[in-house]
């Protein structure tokens, strides 16, 4: 859409200096309209004009006619002419740029031939002009030859174009400027949205000279270097930063400029963390500066070694879990033999003494593999729905006989706690475990708080801490002001078998196993601690949907351990197998003993009826020891079970507690034999 008009494309001050001069020469008014029929510029007005024909209504109507057929043909025609009713001609030329009609230029209020004076006086009368003023004026009204004509209009038209040329240029010089401005304009919005995301962004920008000056920087690096921004332009790394750091950057900045590309690299200043993208940049003066972006990846870093602790922790507790399980079948033979041959009577005192040495050894490494098994979430587990605040307060007092006198107990419930669902034994054992490392770390004494509340973990939590879920959670923190740890050992506390006891104090197994019972019942655990200061570990279990269960003990111990009954006898550790028949036939079991779960189901078919009881080991190659269960129940419905297995992840949801875990001893196998046989436990 055009947006200019005549007067902003011609200078009206020096075209009326010439229009004037013209009407002077040439004895014809002249004049230019714009298409509103505004007067521009007017000079040279015949007085028979002004004070005469426009100002008497009847003569007016005449002009005005006039002035509409000039104007009804400058919009197409190159120039028109036209005699007025009123007796004079006017001539009109329209001044029309890119196709759009700016202004009209005019030339009139002359006569082409003498007038005729009686048609005038007769004019005079009828509209009652003052005759013989009115003739005056007649007198004074040009009349043009043809070649004066001729002239005027040859004039006239080449003025026309003349303007038209000189718009036509003025209008291209306009139009750049216009696009200069709205360039100018869109550019400037653009460096404000540069800019505001520059100072809005974390990371700290920069651009420098050919010297490794600053040239530009925002918010972020003039925060860093604890200065505004004026105060860095114009100055140089070495002015800021010690000079070996300095000599660092400066190394940095010349190996992008000499890259002549994108140049990423990381280093840090203590204990933050960076990495720069930097990049040559060709400035105005065509020399080459450098600039880019310092991003402090400080959490990023840590984040990165919270999973990479997280996932070596988990490969452990896998593997761990997997060596117990192989050990408890090995110890659950060592320990049973071991029995046999002291209830046998056929050895001297000396023999069983050495014989009660082993079982002792037994015992200490089955307490080992419990560990590995607990790290390694493999650890059977009966969980139940509790409120941690009633297992803190049962643990506080053997926990208090094991701190000693000269360490504080404080212990701050939550009371509006919500439950969760855990194994309370394992919590017990969770705590026992904390409390014991903060005695170490406070021989002189000290304090020991426990605190719990209810959490709820969001976002923010869970990017900033690996291993995470959000969600609702119950807090268990438990700290102490001892001796702390330093970030290198912080990094491994949870690692089975690390320990900075001496020889003989410990096993490196209790964080491992704190750690490994609370993954299994879908927590997360974390350490903070500080060289000289303490540690304090927080512990988030999920939140349980219903409320604290009252436990009851329903099982009732057997008063005989023997029985007649006839029990199937499932295990593929044949070393195991011939232990566990000798041991039920010594208390008069009959038994039916099968190395696979494809000869058991033979022994059931060919011995149908006289199953009792299925003892069946839950990891095996054929099927698990519930997949075998459930088809003879199919079969026979009121046969019972009673699971064993030294790897907890094999058993599934249900198994409740007709379950016993490898390494067992003969007694403990026969009263859980009983209390299933006997109707206490059932499956």
């Amino acid at each position: 859409m055009f947006s200019y008009c005549f007067s902003d494309l011609v200078d009206l001050e020096r075209l009326k200096e010439l229009l004037e001069s013209f009407s002077v020469i040439a004895g014809v008014a002249v004049a230019i309209f714009d298409p509103d029929d505004k007067t521009l510029i007017a000079a040279g007005w015949q007085e028979i004009c002004t004070r005469f024909h426009r100002a008497s209504p009847l003569t007016a109507v005449r002009c005005q006619e006039s002035d509409a057929r000039i104007k009804e043909k400058s919009y197409t025609d190159i120039g028109t002419g036209y005699r007025c009713s009123n007796g004079l001609f006017d001539y009109a030329c329209p001044i029309i740029i890119e196709g759009t009609h700016l202004a009209t230029l005019f030339i009139g209020q002359f006569f082409l031939e003498p007038p005729d004076e009686d048609f005038f006086r007769q004019q005079a009368r009828e509209c009652g002009f003052n005759e013989q003023e009115y003739i005056k004026a007649l007198h004074k009204v040009p009349v043009l030859s043809e070649d004066n004509i001729t002239t005027v209009l040859r004039f006239i038209t080449g003025l026309s174009n003349i303007l038209v040329h000189m718009g036509l240029e003025r209008l291209k010089n306009l139009k750049v400027a216009e696009e200069a401005i709205v360039t100018e304009k869109a550019l400037q919005k653009s460096r404000e949205r540069y800019r505001a995301f520059v100072e809005s962004t974390v990371d700290m920008v920069f651009l420098k000279d050919e010297n490794f000056r600053y040239t530009m920087v925002n918010k972020s690096l003039a925060n860093f270097f604890d200065r505004r921004e004026e105060e860095i332009l114009g100055r140089e790394d070495y002015d800021f930063m010690p000079a070996d750091v300095a000599e660092l950057y400066r190394k940095s900045d010349l190996r992008a400029i000499s890259a002549g590309c994108v140049v990423v690299e990381e280093g840090n200043i203590g204990n933050r963390f960076f990495e720069a993208r930097k990049y040559p940049v060709i400035l105005d003066n065509g020399c080459i500066g450098v600039g880019g972006y310092i991003r402090d990846v400080t959490k990023k870093r840590q984040l990165e070694e919270q999973m990479l602790q997280t996932s070596k922790l988990e490969s452990l507790g896998k593997l761990a879990g997997g060596v117990a399980h192989e050990f408890n079948n090995l110890l659950t033979g060592i320990i049973g033999y071991t029995q046999l041959i002291m209830q046998s009577r056929v050895v001297d005192d000396s023999a069983l003494a050495d014989l009660d040495q082993v079982l002792q050894l037994g015992n200490r490494a089955t307490e080992l593999t419990g560990q590995l098994l607990a790290f390694g979430r493999s650890q059977a587990v009966l969980p139940r729905i509790i409120n941690i605040n009633d297992a803190v307060e049962k643990t506080l007092k053997m926990i208090k006989h094991l701190i000693g006198e000269d360490i504080t107990l404080q212990f701050k419930p939550d009371p509006d706690l919500h439950s969760v669902k855990i194994d309370p034994g394992q919590i017990e054992q969770v705590l026992m475990n904390l409390a014991l490392n903060s005695r170490d770390a406070m021989p002189e004494g000290g304090i020991l708080s426990m605190e719990t509340m209810n959490v709820i973990l969001n976002q923010e939590f869970v990017v900033r801490h690996a291993g995470s879920r959000e969600g609702e959670y119950v807090m268990l923190a438990v700290a102490d002001n001892g001796s702390g740890m330093d970030r290198e050992t912080l990094e491994h506390i949870f690692d089975p078998f690390f320990t900075t006891k001496e020889v003989g104090r410990g096993t490196g197994l209790g964080l491992a196993m704190v750690y490994g019972i609370v993954k299994q019942h879908n927590g997360c655990i974390y350490a903070n601690s500080v060289s000289g200061k303490g540690t304090l570990f927080r512990i988030y279990l999920p939140q349980a949907d219903q409320d604290a269960e009252i436990i009851e003990t329903n099982i009732v111990k057997a008063e005989s351990l023997a029985g007649n009954e006839t029990i199937l006898l499932v295990e593929d550790e044949e070393h195991l197998r011939v232990l566990i028949e000798r041991i039920l036939r010594e208390k008069g079991y009959s038994v039916y003993a099968a190395a696979s779960p494809s000869e058991a189901e033979s022994l059931f078919v060919k011995y149908a009826g006289r199953m009792d009881l299925l003892l069946t080991d839950m990891i095996m190659p054929e099927c698990d020891g519930r997949t075998l269960y459930n088809r003879l129940s199919e079969k026979m419905a009121s046969l019972k079970v009673l699971f064993m297995s030294g790897y907890v992840a094999a058993i599934p949801g249900g198994t409740g507690d007709n379950y016993i875990q490898k390494p067992f001893m003969p007694e403990e196998l026969y009263r859980k034999m009983r209390n299933v046989l006997d109707g206490y436990q059932q499956a």
